[in-house]
């Protein structure tokens, strides 16, 4: 309708539109600026379109245009730079129209579409989709998808889905001035396996779930298997850049061999040096039996604490042959280095000793045992000349089987006459202690103690020395204190009734040095000392 003074244009369009071709000239109203924008948002565009436009020319000079249209899509496609999204297979209808400021709203309504081998169902409303001032919130459901398909819509954050299957819904919400929109989500996981920590092999979930909203996220693995065994678990995590995550984890068994990525030293550092913060990772373990290699624990509850570039780890208990475990230390990423402090209480020795891949048939007892060990290869956890640090080490209630350094010495001391009333033969069985105990000094392949002590019924021997641990060869000087029997010899001694009052037993120490390989060593009587208390002589 046009008048001379006041004159308006209303245009009605109606097209159907191949949107390789035309959808550029349909885009002719919009400003250029938001044009330009428009096929940075979306590009290569495909397929058809039913469009139905109304455009209002105003007769004031001065006016402004105005326009509404419905835009039906039909088997149309295109790419999201922004994403990194391709979409196919694009149905449904689109409804533009211009609010106050000429900004343009869009609606969407029962829009479907496929991304990759997935089908997502679409609604929502967007002002200003092309501008920095852009608004609103989009609802995308999901029935069922590949988790590969739909990355991009997913939190940024070091725990990668890998593959598998995701059902659930996304919201998007978009705010002005927003570099990346914002999404929450709740999401069903099938079969997905998951990148958690880079010493850790993936994580599959046979079944889960994971919700997000803002920069908060919670997760449910019903059930989980690692390479060593199944798992269930849930965890939070409360920051996504740098990452902030509290897990829990339960297991029945699991075997941390085939977990744990060691020998993948050179990818781990790579992937940690693409990253300026690590954040924080603290995961709390309750597993009713776990193993490393020949080492086996029960009832094991633990926890670790992953920050920069190393894991602090504690264990709160754990039962080992029949006795429990305890301690800390720290786990260097860089290195594969490793710092613990062992607590163990009241372990069996010898299945304690097989379970390190030593198994022995020369001693028996409990062992008790506290101290800090430093080991620059974590490989190599279970090898002593490896070892650097201190234990204070207290085994009761033994025997000692046929140990070299005992032959040879019981050898040695039956040449010696005063000892012949005193000592028994040394039992096929072994020689029985009520307790050894003394503190052991591990320093690069050394073994060194200045006070290791063996008593048992019959005798005491207090040892000091060193050992080599990779050359396994012994320089001990060893003090040989009998313990009963020796008030028959000291009863011929004049004035034995006042020595007796003092402890005749422990009057007289024999010092032999005991040099050379642990299996055959040399030993010698170096001084015999008498020990007389002062008396008085009556």
């Amino acid at each position: 309708m046009f008048s001379k003074r006041r004159s308006a244009l209303t245009v009605q369009l109606e097209a159907d539109l191949s949107l390789a071709d035309d959808l550029e000239s349909l885009l002719a109203f919009l400003p250029a600026a938001e044009r330009e924008t428009f096929f940075q948002f979306m590009s290569h565009p495909s397929g058809h379109a039913a469009v139905e436009l109304s455009l209002h020319l105003p007769a004031q000079q001065n006016g402004q245009a105005s326009y509404a249209g419905t835009l039906e899509w039909r088997q149309a496609g295109f790419l999201l730079p922004e994403w990194n999204l391709a979409v196919s297979d694009l149905n449904g209808i689109v409804r533009v129209t211009q609010e106050k400021d000429s900004l343009l709203f869009m609606n969407l309504e029962d829009v479907r579409l496929r991304i990759g081998e997935s089908v997502a169902l679409v609604e929502g409303h967007v002002t200003a989709p092309l501008t920095a001032a852009r608004r609103g919130r989009v609802h995308v459901s999901i029935p069922e998808a590949r988790v590969q398909d739909f990355m991009h819509l997913l939190p940024a954050t070091q725990i990668r889905p890998l593959s598998g299957r995701l059902s659930g819904a996304v919201t998007i919400r978009f705010e002005p001035e927003q570099v990346r929109p914002e999404t929450q989500g709740n999401l069903v996981l099938d079969q997905v396996r998951l990148t958690l920590l880079p010493f850790l092999r993936p994580l599959d979930v046979t079944k889960g779930k994971f919700v997000w909203h803002g920069q908060t996220d919670w997760f449910v693995v019903e059930e989980g298997r690692l390479p060593g065994g199944r798992l269930t678990g849930k965890g939070e995590i409360s920051r996504f850049e740098p990452l902030d995550m509290r897990v829990t984890v339960e297991c029945t068994d699991l075997d941390l061999g085939p977990v744990l990525m060691l020998d993948d030293q050179d990818e781990r550092k790579a992937d940690q040096d693409k990253k300026e913060a690590d954040g924080e990772v603290r995961v709390d373990v309750r597993c009713e039996c776990l193993r490393y290699g020949t080492f086996e624990a029960t009832q094991v509850r633990a926890s670790s604490h992953r920050h920069h570039r190393q894991v602090d780890f504690h264990v709160q208990e754990a039962h080992v042959t029949q006795g429990q475990l305890a301690g800390q230390g720290t786990f260097w990423l860089d290195l594969d280095a490793v710092s613990s402090e062992p607590q163990l209480s009241q372990v069996a020795v010898r299945p304690f000793f097989a379970a390190l891949g030593h198994p022995t048939d020369t001693l028996t007892g409990t062992l008790s045992a506290t101290g800090e060990i430093e080991i620059t290869d974590w490989e190599y956890w279970d090898d002593l000349e490896e070892w650097d640090g201190q234990l204070s080490v207290y085994i009761r209630d033994g025997i000692a089987r046929r140990i070299p350094i005992l032959v040879r010495l019981w050898s040695a001391l039956s040449l010696q006459s005063i000892f012949s009333f005193s000592l028994p033969q040394l039992p096929r069985v072994g020689l029985a202690f009520s307790s050894l105990s003394g503190d052991l000094i591990f320093e690069q392949g050394n073994l060194r103690t200045d006070n290791l002590s063996f008593i048992g019924a019959a005798v005491r021997l207090d040892t000091r020395g060193h050992s080599d641990l990779r050359r396994k060869t012994v320089d001990f000087i060893t003090n040989v204190v009998p313990l009963r029997g020796i008030t028959r010899v000291v009863e011929k001694v004049p004035l034995a009734g006042k020595l007796l009052a003092y402890g005749a037993d422990q009057l007289t120490t024999l010092p032999f040095q005991v040099q050379g390989p642990y299996a055959d060593p040399r030993v010698r009587l170096r001084l015999i000392k008498k020990i007389v208390p002062s008396v008085g002589i009556l």
